[in-house]
């Protein structure tokens, strides 16, 4: 997320490939919605403070839901600064829905290196 958002800032790029030759799609999503950097300093805090994690206990879960509304809260008054009472309602809308893009990426790269890290220890296995 912050490799694809700081490529754009630059308007020398608009293309970022990753080592596998894949383009991220984060990218897409931060050009299509002209993301400044107060909105994604925001959402990344929100994409950070996920309670869902795995693994967490229910006061960590609790603490983080309690973050993540704060930064939710403080990207909606930005929105509605920057656009204007009926559009930043609008904007906000536009934002949230890169979440789940964001997520599935990042899942995509982990299970990329889990294969690549498997495949070493298999090669080396047979040495």
């Amino acid at each position: 997320m912050t490799s694809a958002y700081f490529s754009i800032s630059d308007p020398k790029f608009d293309v970022l490939v990753q080592p596998t030759n894949a383009q991220q799609k984060t990218l897409a999503c931060f050009l299509r919605n002209k993301i400044d950097r107060i909105e994604y300093l925001h959402f990344k805090a929100i994409m950070l403070c996920n309670p869902a994690v795995s693994n967490l206990t229910l006061f960590d879960q609790h603490i983080l839901g309690v973050e993540r509304n704060k930064y939710l809260k403080s990207m909606y008054n930005y929105c509605q600064h920057q656009c204007g009472k009926v559009q930043g309602p609008n904007r906000f809308a536009e934002i949230l829905p890169m979440a789940p893009i964001i997520e599935n990426q990042a899942k995509e790269q982990k299970d990329f290196h889990v294969y690549v890290k498997t495949r070493h220890m298999l090669q080396h296995e047979e040495c």
